[in-house]
C-alpha cells in the first residue's frame, strides 16, 4: 500500500499523541498507586495504634491494680502508723497499725473523717493541737516537719513514744495532700535507757571498787615508801622496793580498767602541759629497766639526739604508752634483745611527729591472732602465756591514746621469732633545745668495746648520731693498742675495764675510761663513771660533756621545808593517816590528824591551817559536806570582819575559792571527779595511792611561799614506832578462851597494822583457822607471831 508523505506524517503525529497519552496514564497510575500505598500504610498505622492503645490501657490498668495491691499490703503490714490526708486534712488511707492501736475494726468507719475527729478520744487534746500545728506548718512551708511526741494510741496502761514525720504531697507545684508517719520509738528508747542504766551501774561499781582497792593500796605503797627511807640494809631496802613495785603494778592494773571505762564512755581526756622530752625518756627507761635484771636480755635504746626537747602534750599518757609497749616486750621476751627506737620529723613550725618503735626477740604473735591484738580484755596464746599476768587492756588503751594524739599503732610479727610495735603520735614543740648534744664532738672520738656485737653496734650508732667518731677494735689486743695511742674516750665493758685502767695509769694517759655496766652494776673505781645498760643519747652526752650521770631520786626528794606551816589531814582510816603523816615528815611541818568530818570543821575553826587534806568518803559527815561547812564559816567570818581573809600569799596564777586551801584526798579517780571536787569548793585533787611527785607538786603550789625555806639540811626521818605486843597477846588469850566476838574485833584491828610480810601471812592463816573454828591451831600461830614480834 502506497502512503504518501502527508499521510505518513499524520500517522506519525497520531502515534506520538498516543504515546504521550500513555505516558500520562502511566504517571497517573503510579500516582494513584503511591496514594493508595500511603493510604494503606496510614490505615495500618491507625489499626496498630488502636491495638497498642488497647494494650497500653490494659497494662496501665494492671499496673495500677498491682500498685494498689502493694500499697494496700504496705498499709496492712507496716509496723508504723501511716495516714494519708487530703488538702482538707481528711483521711484518705491509713495503715492497719492505726486501726489496731485505736481499736477501729473497719476502715469504712473512719474513711473521710477529719484528722482531729480521728484522734479525738485516743490522744490528749493538747497533743492533737500540737500535731495540728505541725500539719499547718508543713502545708504552708511545703517542707517535711519532724516532731518528737509522747502519745497514747489506745493503749490505756502505758504511753508510747513516737517520732512524727509530716510530709506534704506535691504533684509538680500542686498540693495534693499530706502524709503522716508515726515512728514508734518506745522499745528503742527503753533499750537505750537500760543500756544507760547499765553503764551508770558499771561506772558506779568501778568508782566504788576503785575507792575500795586504792585505800589498802595507799597503805601498801605509802608504808613501803616510809620504811624504805629508814631501811637499815640493802636487802631490806630491796624487799621494800619489791613491795612498792608490786603495789604500783596492781595500781597500774586498776588504772587500766578505769581507763578502758573512760574510753567507752568518751570521758578520757588529754591534758597537754609543757615537759622535757629527755626527762620523759629517762623516766620511762629507769622504770622499765629494773624489770630486766633477772633476764639475759640486751636492752638497746636509740633516741635521735636532734629531736626537739621542749614539748607540749599529755606527758602522763605518753609515759603510759611507752610503759605498756615496753612492759609487753619484757613480759614476752625471755632471752635475746629488746630495742627501743625513738625518731621523728618536723611537720610544721610547731608540730613534731614522734615515732616509737619497740622490737624484741620474744614469743611473737600468731597470724590469726593479729586482728584481735588491740581488742579489750583479750589475751592471746593463753596456753603459752598462762604464767604471764595482765588484763589484756594495755594495747587497746595504747591504740586509743595514739589515735587521740593524731597517730596510730601498728605491729609486725613472726611467731616464735619476735615482734615490732610502731607507735606514732604528734606533739607541739617550742624553742631550739634538742634532746642531747656533745660539746666539740669533733675532738671527742670514742673507743667502744663490748663483747656483744649487737650492744656495741647500738652504742656506736648513738655516738655517731651525736656527731662523735667511733673506733671499734676487733678484740682485747686491739683495745690495748688503741689505748696506747691515747684515744680521748674509751667505753669498755667490765671484762676488760681493770686491765684498761691499769694500762691508762701506767702510761699516764689522758684517756677517760667509762664502764659499760650491766643493769644495776656499780663501779669499784672512784674515777671511772658508769653508764648502765642501755647507753643512749642523754647519758652518753652527759659523760662526754663531763656532767655527772647520777640523777636525783625524785621519789622522796623535797624542794623545801616549812617548819612554820601547819597542815591538817582528815581521813577515817588510821593507816591512811599514818601514811600521809609519814609522807609529809620531810617538810618538817606541824601536822594535825583527824578521822571525822565534823571534827575537822571544828579544828579548822579553832586553828589557823595553811593546808587541809580532806578525805572524800567518810562515815557521818563526808569530805564534801565538811568542806561546804568550812566555806560557809569562812564567809561568815569575812562578813564579821568586813574583810576577806587571805591565805597562801605569793601563790600565782591560781583561780580558786578564797580561804584555806583544801585538797580532796580520794581513791575515786573516775572521769569528772576532779571537776566535781573543784565545783564543791576544793582547791585541788590528790588521788590515792599518793604519788610522791604529785604530793610534792601540791605542797609547792599551796604552802605559802613565805613559809617555804629553800635551804634544806638533810635529816633522817624518825623511825615508825614498833608495834605493841599487847594486841597480839589479847588475841592469843581470846583464841585460847574461844571468845568469838573478841577474836573478830582483834583480827579486824590487827589486819590493818603495819606488820611485815611473814606476820601478815601468819595473820591470814590465823583467820583461815578461825573461819574453820579451829581455835587451837589459830592460838599456836598467834604464839608464833608473838615470838616473831619479840625478835
Amino acid at each position: 500500500m502506497n502512503i504518501d508523505d502527508a499521510e505518513f506524517w499524520e500517522l506519525k503525529a497520531r502515534q506520538i499523541q498516543l504515546e504521550d497519552k500513555n505516558t500520562r496514564l502511566e504517571q497517573e497510575i503510579r500516582s494513584i498507586n503511591r496514594r493508595y500505598q500511603a493510604a494503606e500504610a496510614s490505615m495500618a498505622r491507625s489499626m496498630a495504634y488502636t491495638v497498642t492503645r488497647e494494650k497500653i490501657l490494659d497494662f496501665v490498668g494492671a499496673e495500677k491494680s498491682r500498685q494498689e495491691k502493694y500499697f494496700n499490703l504496705l498499709l496492712e503490714n507496716t509496723q508504723e502508723i501511716m495516714l494519708l490526708l487530703d488538702q482538707d486534712l481528711r483521711l484518705l488511707y491509713c495503715s492497719q497499725m492505726l486501726r489496731t492501736q485505736a481499736e477501729i475494726p473497719d476502715f469504712s468507719v473512719i474513711n473521710g473523717v477529719s484528722f482531729r475527729e480521728l484522734f479525738s478520744g485516743h490522744v490528749e487534746e493538747t497533743m492533737i493541737d500540737c500535731i495540728q500545728n505541725g500539719l499547718e506548718q508543713a502545708l504552708t512551708d511545703r517542707q517535711t516537719v519532724v516532731m518528737g511526741q509522747i502519745m497514747d494510741m489506745g493503749l490505756k496502761e502505758n504511753y508510747r513514744y513516737y517520732n512524727i514525720y509530716i510530709t506534704p504531697l506535691l504533684d509538680k507545684n500542686d498540693l495534693e495532700g499530706v502524709l503522716i508517719i508515726f515512728n514508734d520509738m518506745t522499745d528503742e528508747l527503753a533499750a537505750k535507757e537500760r543500756a544507760e542504766q547499765a553503764n551508770r551501774a558499771k561506772s558506779t561499781f568501778l568508782a566504788r571498787m576503785s575507792h575500795e582497792i586504792r585505800t589498802p593500796l595507799n597503805a601498801i605503797i605509802g608504808m613501803s615508801e616510809l620504811a624504805s627511807r629508814d631501811a637499815s640494809s640493802p636487802p631490806i631496802y630491796e624487799y621494800l622496793s619489791q613491795i612498792r613495785a608490786a603495789g604500783s603494778n596492781l595500781l597500774a592494773l586498776i588504772n587500766d580498767i578505769l581507763d578502758i571505762s573512760k574510753i567507752e564512755s568518751g570521758n578520757l581526756e588529754l591534758v597537754p602541759v609543757p615537759y622535757s622530752f629527755a626527762s620523759l625518756i629517762n623516766n620511762a627507761i629507769d622504770v622499765i629497766r629494773v624489770r630486766f635484771t633477772k633476764k639475759p636480755i640486751l636492752f638497746l635504746v636509740f633516741a635521735d639526739a636532734k629531736l626537739p626537747n621542749n614539748l607540749t602534750g599529755d606527758e602522763v599518757r605518753i609515759r603510759q604508752i611507752l610503759f605498756n609497749l615496753l612492759s609487753n616486750a619484757v613480759k614476752y621476751t625471755h632471752e635475746g634483745f629488746i630495742k627501743f627506737t625513738i625518731t621523728g620529723m618536723i611537720l610544721d613550725d610547731n608540730t613534731l611527729q614522734l615515732n616509737f618503735e619497740i622490737s624484741d626477740s620474744g614469743y611473737g604473735i600468731k597470724e590469726e591472732d593479729m586482728e584481735n591484738l588491740f581488742s579489750d580484755f583479750v589475751r592471746l596464746d593463753l596456753e603459752r602465756n598462762r604464767d604471764i599476768e595482765g588484763t589484756g587492756l594495755g594495747l587497746a588503751i595504747t591504740k586509743h591514746l595514739c589515735q587521740e594524739m593524731g597517730g596510730d599503732i601498728t605491729v609486725s610479727s613472726v611467731y616464735g621469732k619476735g615482734s615490732t610495735f610502731s607507735a606514732v603520735i604528734q606533739q607541739k614543740y617550742s624553742g631550739d633545745d634538742i634532746l642531747a648534744a656533745v660539746i666539740n664532738p669533733g675532738l671527742k672520738s670514742v673507743l667502744v668495746y663490748d663483747e656483744r656485737p649487737l650492744y656495741a653496734d647500738s652504742i656506736s650508732a648513738t655516738l655517731e648520731n651525736l656527731g662523735v667518731s667511733v673506733i671499734r677494735p676487733a678484740g682485747a689486743e686491739a683495745v690495748f693498742a688503741e689505748l696506747e695511742l691515747g684515744v680521748p674516750y674509751a667505753f669498755i665493758s667490765s671484762d676488760l675495764i681493770e686491765e684498761a685502767a691499769a694500762l691508762v695509769r701506767r702510761l699516764k694517759s689522758r684517756t677517760k675510761l667509762v664502764l659499760l655496766g650491766e643493769l644495776g652494776e656499780a663501779s669499784s673505781f672512784e674515777d671511772i663513771p658508769v653508764i648502765n645498760m642501755p647507753v643512749y643519747a642523754v647519758p652518753a652526752a652527759n659523760v662526754l660533756n663531763d656532767v655527772s650521770v647520777q640523777r636525783e631520786f625524785k621519789g622522796t626528794a623535797v624542794r623545801f621545808i616549812a617548819p612554820q606551816a601547819r597542815v591538817l589531814i582528815v581521813d577515817d582510816i588510821l593507816t591512811n593517816l599514818k601514811v600521809a603523816q609519814g609522807l609529809l615528815q620531810p617538810y618538817r611541818m606541824h601536822v594535825d590528824i583527824c578521822d571525822d568530818g565534823a571534827d575537822a570543821v571544828a579544828m579548822v575553826k579553832a586553828n589557823k591551817y595553811d593546808l587541809v587534806f580532806m578525805d572524800h568518803m567518810m562515815p557521818g559527815m563526808d569530805g564534801i559536806i565538811a568542806t561546804e561547812k568550812i566555806r560557809v564559816w569562812e564567809k561568815e567570818q569575812a562578813r564579821k570582819t568586813q574583810s576577806s581573809q587571805k591565805f597562801g600569799e605569793g601563790r600565782e596564777n591560781q583561780e580558786t575559792p578564797s580561804g584555806i586551801p583544801i585538797i580532796a584526798l580520794t581513791a575515786n579517780t573516775i572521769a569528772g571527779m576532779k571537776e566535781m571536787f573543784l565545783s564543791k569548793g576544793f582547791n585541788d585533787f590528790l588521788s590515792k595511792p599518793i604519788e610522791i611527785a604529785k604530793l610534792n607538786e601540791i605542797m609547792e603550789n599551796w604552802i605559802p611561799q613565805s613559809k617555804q625555806q629553800k635551804e634544806i639540811v638533810p635529816e633522817r626521818p624518825a623511825p615508825i614506832p614498833a608495834l605493841s605486843r599487847a594486841p597480839v597477846l589479847k588475841l592469843k588469850r581470846a583464841l585460847e578462851e574461844e571468845k568469838a566476838d573478841i577474836i573478830d574485833l582483834m583480827l579486824d584491828d590487827l589486819l590493818i597494822m603495819p606488820f611485815g610480810e611473814d606476820q601478815k601471812k601468819a595473820l591470814s592463816e590465823i583467820w583461815d583457822h578461825v573461819l574453820a573454828l579451829d581455835y587451837k591451831k589459830a592460838a599456836g600461830l598467834a604464839n608464833t607471831l608473838l615470838i616473831s614480834e619479840g625478835r
